[in-house]
């Protein structure tokens, strides 16, 4: 009986030897195969580049793709940033790296996902994923940054799709050129690796003013009729905060239009620091945006100085957005006070006709009431007519907008620009960020009027 036993116990003792690799092997397979061929260091994760599906825009037009076992990029530098690499010698980036596993192909299984994946497909290649992003759009923001460090982002007002999310310095990358040109990428200070349209963080400067006036107006804080009396300067509790210009006697419109710091500063005291966090909530800059992979959210203020919201309100203390942050929020206003979800993302598209993903439509929310927001965007109009935004007109064309000019503590004042058109039926909207580039009237309303221009040109 004891040799029963002995022998029953030394049994167990090797199926259970023999259950515990097979187990770990399991887990491996299933759980945690993602991180080891995902992992950078992996010399295999880029071998199946030629079978790496596309990137499309809306019109199907490549942005990314495959020959001569190549990843190719058509546009070049208009869209580097944006779209990253995925290249054998440095492994992906940017929406190369968010949509790999969308898009991947594969010679040989290696997961059961992978083996399941291929009894739905007729061949090993991977799915077209397919963008917003217009081609032309794109290109054409591209071109209007010339000669600046920055970023415009423009959106279709209707829908919340991005048609543009263009940045410089850029760069090519495609493989030959990435190669010769990747030990001069890294060591640039101008980071031109940087996806500066979603992921760039700037103090927002006077293109912030709609925002509160929208808050002043729908909190009944300030009346579109109400004067304020402008001596160039504003003792806001522990300094005094100097305006750009004596306007003397003013309606909140011509604040807005001439985009008077002294008014402005007034309602921020109203509205107190922690209103102006909850009107950046209610405008959900806070809130991460999941179909722009790789975007950021916009960082509330945080102070504590008697003098913090005057300075929220006009764009400085420690607030920061991204230009893509800014045209969130002038598109919610075009839309009269209706916040919609950029997206980025449109579809997945497998064999080039079976849709496997389609992103879903955005959800309107109103924000403010459309009688607000109507007001908000006549004083954008104001600004463009005979304010501070006079070099963004564009003839034939209207156009509601708002300049900004950001001082920050790393250099010169950044340009901004926001705006819309056309002013009654808006269509599409804009955001414009040159850095370190001076006043926003002067550099950057004449960039977007570029970028916008194009809208009359594809009538």
């Amino acid at each position: 009986m004891a040799v029963k036993e002995r022998v029953r116990y030394v049994a167990i003792l090797f199926a259970i030897l023999l259950a515990l690799p097979l187990v770990n092997i399991s887990r491996f397979a299933f759980f945690e195969n993602s991180k080891y061929v995902n992992d950078p260091n992996n010399r295999y994760t880029y071998e199946e580049t030629a079978l790496r599906g596309r990137i499309v825009d809306r019109n199907f037009r490549p942005l990314a793709f495959v020959s001569s076992g190549e990843r190719r990029y058509p546009l070049s530098v208009a869209i580097g940033p944006l779209l990253g690499y995925a290249n054998p010698m440095y492994g992906d980036s940017g929406l190369e790296a968010a949509v790999r596993d969308n898009i991947k192909g594969f010679s040989v299984p290696r997961t059961p996902w992978e083996a399941m994946l291929l009894l739905d497909k007729r061949d090993r290649c991977g799915d077209d994923m397919v963008l917003t992003i217009d081609s032309i759009w794109q290109t054409r923001a591209y071109e209007a940054l010339a000669g600046y460090r920055g970023a415009a982002v423009v959106l279709d007002v209707r829908t919340g799709e991005i048609l543009a999310m263009a940045s410089r310095p850029s760069y090519d990358p495609n493989y030959a050129q990435l190669r010769r040109d990747w030990d001069s990428l890294i060591k640039d200070s101008n980071a031109p690796l940087v996806e500066r349209a979603g992921q760039g963080m700037y103090p927002p400067g006077s293109v912030f003013k709609p925002l509160i006036m929208a808050a002043c107006l729908e909190e009944g804080k300030a009346r579109i009729d109400e004067t304020f009396y402008c001596q160039r300067k504003i003792d806001v509790g522990n300094f005094v905060l100097n305006c750009n210009g004596e306007h003397g006697k003013v309606t909140l419109e011509e604040a807005l239009a001439y985009s008077c710091n002294s008014a402005f500063a007034e309602l921020g005291m109203r509205l107190g620091l922690d209103g102006i966090r909850s009107w950046m909530k209610k405008f959900k800059l806070d809130r991460p945006m999941p179909y722009v992979p790789g975007s950021v959210k916009a960082q509330l203020p945080q102070g504590s100085s008697p003098s913090a919201p005057a300075e929220a309100a006009i764009g400085q203390a420690d607030i920061l957005v991204s230009p893509l942050n800014m045209a969130r929020l002038v598109s919610t206003l075009a839309r009269g006070g209706v916040d919609m979800e950029p997206r980025l993302l449109r579809s997945q598209v497998r064999e080039g006709e079976k849709i496997v993903w389609q992103c879903p439509k955005a959800e309107a929310s109103r924000v403010i009431s459309q009688a607000n927001a109507q007001l908000v965007n006549k004083a954008m109009e104001e600004v463009v007519l005979r304010g501070t935004g006079t070099a963004s007109q564009i003839p034939g064309m209207t156009l509601a907008g708002k300049t900004g000019s950001a001082e920050n503590p790393h250099g010169s004042t950044h340009a901004w620009f926001i705006g819309f058109t056309p002013v009654q039926e808006p269509r599409y909207a804009v955001a414009v960020i040159l850095e370190n580039a001076g006043g926003g009237g002067r550099y950057a309303a004449p960039v977007a009027k570029n970028i916008l221009k194009l809208a009359g040109e594809l009538q």
